[in-house]
């Protein structure tokens, strides 16, 4: 499904009265994440995700905090994540070459 499909088809979360928020804007805060889904675009695969501190706001999810979601759904978490959120550090992180820079997601109590 690509994006245009997701925000037509009526069984996904609700963007209407959402406006994006920056990865930048998440960098050092420790966020609720409260839902998720997973989106095709022209670059791959993403996940759109809402935190209940910005309840307002939607966040687009790189490739490897889609990774993070995958597990969870594996695993059958995803309705205790939506139910119980899930604390999360934003951060950035260095490949293992040190060469490109990612956004990187670690769960906090």
């Amino acid at each position: 499904m690509n994006f245009k499909q997701f925000t037509e088809s009526g069984e996904h979360i609700d963007l209407s009265k959402r406006t994006q928020i920056k990865t930048d804007e998440l960098i050092g805060n420790v966020v609720t994440i409260k839902d998720y889904t997973f989106i095709k675009t022209k670059n791959g695969e993403s996940a759109i995700v809402i935190f209940d501190e910005y309840s307002d706001k939607f966040w687009f999810a790189n490739n490897v905090v889609c990774q993070v979601f995958h597990r969870i759904d594996n695993a059958g978490a995803k309705e205790q994540l939506q139910t119980e959120g899930m604390k999360v550090l934003f951060s950035k992180k260095k490949n293992k070459a040190g060469t490109k820079e990612y956004t990187n997601i670690e769960a906090v109590e």
